[in-house]
């Protein structure tokens, strides 16, 4: 009996590991499909999420009866309100971060976004789920906390001497992406398994469309008249970095906690810089380089923390 147990434990976390494999591999591909995308940041959001609600309202129509049980259960008023607040997290987190990257370096866009688990800490540090959340080793996350942020400060001041003046903004702009994915990854894991997979999708998915077609709307971003060449990006990128990768990301939220999930994306400045430089010949400065060890040096260090913490 206790073999069986540890032996459906170890499949449990190997089907993790590789949801989280897929979904880095998933959304690394974001920041290239974007810059391949001939259209303004707010109509590039919209589309992501709006193809991604697509993808999963199939499966809501065919678990009606389960959908409407597990509402039910889950005081249904109480939960659509965090997933309405977790749809305006998501549209934020997509506007501010896909408008960084018209304003500075994929590598300094995607590095500061994924900083994101420095609020998340944050967050949990003031709350009453510090304990439980930050583990029994707060000492060496906070410790990884601090790094990753020496990392992003420095990252952003390096953009301070950029020849073309505008690297700063867009760096902004990606910290606020940072918040804002911080806001959407809490929300989700207090939800946690009450409301079904796809049902939370679609819902999240949809309010964050609907924000995103208004905006679209008061900013007068084009939603039509593209070439077929920004369509088909438009279409990859709600298929495979939402689709799959934000997808996963919200499956493996049900199964750890928000801070762990938050740092397990800091691979994706990794493939993402890797790509740039491959797809795009966007090579990353020395300076970017280091800054960003540093940020995946400091995160990784509180990551370990929570691999290592007793029972």
């Amino acid at each position: 009996m206790i073999r069986g147990n540890e032996e459906n434990m170890l499949h449990n976390k190997v089907k993790i590991a590789i949801a989280v494999i897929i979904a880095i591999c998933a959304i690394s591909s974001a920041s290239i499909l974007i810059r391949l995308t001939e259209a303004p940041a707010l109509t590039i959001a919209f589309y992501r999420v709006f193809i991604g609600t697509g993808i999963y309202f199939p499966f809501v129509l065919i678990q009606r009866k389960v959908n409407t049980e597990a509402f039910h259960k889950a005081k249904a008023p109480y939960r659509m309100l965090l997933v309405c607040f977790a749809g305006v997290c998501l549209a934020a987190h997509f506007g501010f971060w896909i408008s960084s990257l018209r304003h500075t370096s994929i590598a300094s866009s995607v590095s500061l976004v994924n900083t994101s688990p420095i609020f998340v800490a944050l967050f949990y540090r003031f709350s009453k789920n510090y304990p439980s959340e930050l583990g029994n080793r707060p000492g060496w996350i906070w410790a990884g906390v601090i790094l990753g942020m020496i990392g992003s400060i420095g990252l952003a001041g390096s953009d301070l001497f950029n020849p073309e003046g505008h690297s700063l903004f867009g760096d902004f702009l990606a910290v606020m992406g940072a918040i804002s994915l911080a806001g959407y990854l809490v929300t989700g894991r207090i939800i946690g398994s009450s409301i079904p997979t796809a049902t939370y999708l679609t819902c999240v998915y949809g309010s964050s469309s609907i924000i995103l077609f208004l905006l679209c709307l008061l900013t007068a971003s084009p939603l039509f008249n593209f070439t077929q060449k920004t369509y088909l990006m438009l279409f990859l990128i709600g298929l495979v970095p939402q689709g799959i990768g934000h997808s996963l990301i919200n499956w493996s939220l049900r199964h750890l906690p928000a801070t762990i999930v938050s740092l397990f994306v800091i691979a994706e400045p990794i493939g993402a810089t890797v790509l740039a430089a491959l797809i795009l010949r966007e090579y990353p400065g020395i300076s970017t380089i280091v800054f960003m060890a540093l940020i995946v040096a400091g995160i990784s260090m509180s990551n370990f923390a929570f691999a290592k913490q007793k029972p």
